[in-house]
């Protein structure tokens, strides 16, 4: 998508207010190089006015709602929305409460622009478990709890009973641990639990604390404070276990270098007359020396060309990145995190020594590892899982007790052959249907991952 149409569509104006943004020059890379409408730059590293780019599609959040507000955006009077950043009322897709809450009605609140999110929660064919806590007005007859179960009880202007419902009458607010929220006390306090079918159970459910907290489970103060906003990703599974170890591959998850590469290649290949555009060599993403070298003969390139060719990349390459390569969003927090947990972690990579190294060292991340493996080290390089396995041994761990983060398809496959857990962050390359079926956790990003990580490490 282009810069103009994926800008407006986050709310920062019509197509033509935001050409306007870039012509006045308000629209640059995380460096403060003035970027150009037709600039293919990813999400992360665009600024607006000195600031990241607000979440793109797949946000989600949880507010509390505070009484006197409507979830619409259309009614009169005050919105949810207006809680909410003014941009958000205006992004496409739109933000969609997941079910509602009545206007005088106060409580937790989810938005999303996800519509899959937002069809597996409401859906009824999803049978999702649904947990209400309340604090009442006034006093319980006595019959509601039969009542709810009966599957008889109607609301005014129904003609569809709902269905049956588990009510619990958990004791009046006041009493010892009772007390929730600000009614006073004395008022009955209950919870309703709508059945999920049979083998299922309310999962809890973790959002990311403030920037710079990583994720934490939401606290009951927070869903008192009016306009509380948080992210979330959508429908990332835990991580099974702390892992032992982490392994990292290099070129494109840690450093931005994979664009670079691409376009030494494609220069290259221009140079020698051959007509491969960038799409070709997006392919040779994350693979070895020897499988890149068969992609080109696929092409009817002769040995003698590939060589000259491959040396004339190196010599281009290395042309561009003397004065180092930006990193990935996260990788330093990320490595920080683990640092400080005394986690081990070594580097998995393609690139061969001593250029490994040099790369590593000039973008500041060598001391940080404890070890680094490169394709040179293995006898058969990415996707097989020679180059993990040799990684998880020289850390002296189980290759099953090891965490992979990985970009490419290649070094996915490597490190799942290598029986690892896998978080794979993309770049240039997108898993296709038959990698996402690995079942493997994919995220946008590193600090998406770090956010996994959070809740498995020691306070």
């Amino acid at each position: 998508m282009k810069l103009v149409k994926h800008i407006a569509n986050l709310g920062y104006g019509s197509r033509k207010q935001v050409q306007w943004m870039f012509r006045e020059g308000r629209v640059t890379d995380a460096d403060g190089e003035v970027l150009y409408a037709d600039d293919k730059v990813p999400h992360e590293a665009v600024r607006v006015d000195g600031e990241p780019l607000d979440p793109p599609v797949g946000l989600a959040l949880a507010m509390y709602k505070p009484a006197g507000y409507t979830c619409s955006t259309k009614d009169k009077g005050r919105l949810i929305y207006d809680l909410l950043p003014p941009r958000f009322r205006d992004r496409d897709p739109v933000l969609s409460t997941v079910g509602r809450l009545d206007r005088e009605t106060s409580g937790l609140l989810l938005l999303t622009d996800d519509g899959n999110l937002l069809h597996r929660i409401i859906s009824p064919k999803s049978k999702l478990p649904k947990v209400y806590e309340v604090e009442l007005a006034e006093d319980l007859r006595g019959d509601e709890v039969a009542l709810f179960a009966s599957g008889t009880l109607m609301l005014e202007a129904e003609k569809t009973p709902l269905l049956p419902a588990e009510l619990q009458v958990l004791g009046r607010a006041g009493a010892p641990g009772t007390a929730r929220g600000p009614l006073p006390s004395g008022t009955p306090h209950v919870r309703c639990h709508r059945q999920p079918r049979a083998g299922t159970a309310p999962q809890p459910c973790w959002w990311p604390g403030p920037a710079g907290t990583g994720r934490r489970a939401m606290a009951a103060a927070d869903l008192h404070r009016p306009g509380y906003v948080v992210r979330s990703m959508t429908s990332i599974a835990a991580l099974p276990f702390l892992p032992d170890a982490v392994i990292f591959d290099m070129d494109g998850l840690m450093i931005d270098s994979e664009r670079v590469s691409l376009a030494c290649w494609s220069e290259a290949a221009e140079e020698f007359g051959l007509p491969l555009d960038a799409s070709f060599f997006v392919r040779m993403v994350g693979l070895g020396d020897r499988d890149s070298q068969a992609l080109l003969r696929q092409q009817g390139i002769e040995d003698s060309m590939i060589e000259a060719m491959a040396a004339r990349c190196h010599d281009l390459y290395e042309e561009r990145t003397q004065t180092g390569l930006p990193l990935r969003p996260g990788i330093l927090e990320l490595l920080e995190l683990l640092k400080s947990h005394a986690v081990p972690r070594a580097v998995a990579t393609t690139t061969r020594q001593p250029r490994a190294n040099r790369k590593l060292a000039a973008a500041g991340l060598l001391p940080y590892f404890d070890a680094v493996i490169t394709s040179g080290d293995v006898a058969r390089p990415k996707p097989a899982p020679d180059i993990y396995l040799l990684a998880a041994q020289r850390l002296g761990q189980a290759p099953e007790r090891c965490l992979a983060l990985e970009d490419s398809p290649a070094g996915t496959r490597a490190a799942l052959a290598a029986g690892m857990t896998v978080i794979q962050v993309p770049d240039l390359v997108h898993p296709d249907e038959e990698l996402r079926a690995l079942g493997h956790r994919i995220v946008g990003s590193l600090v998406d991952a770090h956010a996994l990580l959070l809740p498995l490490l020691p306070r």
